[in-house]
């Protein structure tokens, strides 16, 4: 690839890449998979977490060094996994490293332990140590140094992927199913186009009784912060996106089980 470059020719290049080198990934699987790429390429997601097929680390190596080849915009690509290999995020790493020196990075972890929820203004400090430790390494893919615990390796899940609220469970070995029953909100932040798909590019929930206590957590507020974020991205994307709007929503909803 070379000159300029459509959202599609990045798609496409992310499609080529990983036939090319990831064998086990159904059809569905690899759009989906190709777009979100070259949305976080592209700096409008901060990153995902592949859930729709379970690719090799080495695989997942031998990707993200041939889509760097191929064009400038996926630079910015890393591959971050855990210990067993077996989960791995791609990161849009300009997010991190602007993150990591923020005096109140832009995300609430809230914790639950049945009787009270409390909310924190930013993750706690293992998981911050352990965003700079990312950033500290040289070599590509990144690679956590340590394993962390559930609780702070969900806060870093939220943390990489933005969300505006991480749980961190007080103690799954007591209840592995916390927020089970809890009334929660859900939203949903999604691409809009009169012509093309509506990928999500954010969903997450927490719990209800978090908008009621804290003024700052009203849904409207919410709404409004992710609207602002996501509409500034597609104004500066580097090449022309088929979406024109951001659309935020959100409903209340309460599940048997709720995975974390």
């Amino acid at each position: 690839m070379s000159g300029t470059h459509s959202f599609e020719d990045l798609v496409d290049a992310v499609r080529v890449s990983a036939q090319s080198t990831i064998k086990k990934v159904s059809r569905g699987a690899l759009e989906s998979f190709s777009v979100d790429v070259a949305l976080v390429a592209l700096g409008i997601r901060s990153g995902f977490l592949i859930d729709t097929f379970s690719p090799w680390f080495e695989e997942m190596t031998v990707f993200i060094e041939t889509l760097q080849s191929k064009s400038r915009h996926f630079e910015s690509l890393a591959l971050l996994t855990d210990d067993d290999s077996s989960n791995h995020f791609i990161p849009w790493t300009s997010f991190i490293f602007l993150a990591k020196d923020l005096s109140t990075p832009p995300l609430h972890s809230f914790v639950y332990d049945q009787l009270q929820i409390s909310s924190q203004s930013r993750p706690s400090p293992t998981v911050m140590n352990h965003i700079r430790a990312i950033t500290d390494q040289d070599t590509h893919p990144f690679m956590p140094p340590t394993r962390l615990c559930t609780k702070d390796a969900i806060s870093l899940a939220g943390f990489l992927l933005e969300y505006p609220f991480s749980y961190r469970p007080s103690d799954l070995s007591v209840n592995s199913n916390p927020l089970g029953g809890v009334p929660l909100l859900l939203y949903e932040c999604s691409l809009v186009s009169s012509t093309s798909s509506t990928p999500s590019l954010m969903k997450f929930s927490f719990p209800l009784q978090l908008s009621i206590d804290v003024p700052s957590f009203a849904s409207d507020i919410i709404q409004e912060c992710l609207l602002e974020r996501f509409r500034k991205r597609l104004s500066e994307s580097p090449v022309l996106l088929p979406w024109t709007d951001v659309d935020v929503t959100f409903i209340p909803i309460t599940l048997n089980h709720v995975a974390l």
